[in-house]
């Protein structure tokens, strides 16, 4: 396999090894938090609604982030 997608087999343990960035953390937690409130809102929300709604819970992000997750 690393042949083909033609990297090294030390590189791929290494990054298979790596912890889970801090961005990508926060990425899934908001990705929890969006599902959330699409399901309280009968999935209705878009990005701006569901963006209004995290600011309301207190969760400081950007809307193009809500709308990329």
């Amino acid at each position: 396999m690393c042949r083909v997608l033609r990297v090294s087999a030390s590189g791929y343990y290494a990054w298979k090894s790596r912890p889970v960035s801090k961005r990508s953390q926060i990425d899934q937690y908001l990705v929890a938090k969006i599902q959330d409130i699409h399901v309280e809102s009968k999935k209705n929300y878009g990005t701006i609604k569901t963006w209004k709604a995290l600011k309301a819970r207190g969760i400081s992000c950007g809307k193009y982030r809500v709308a990329r997750l």
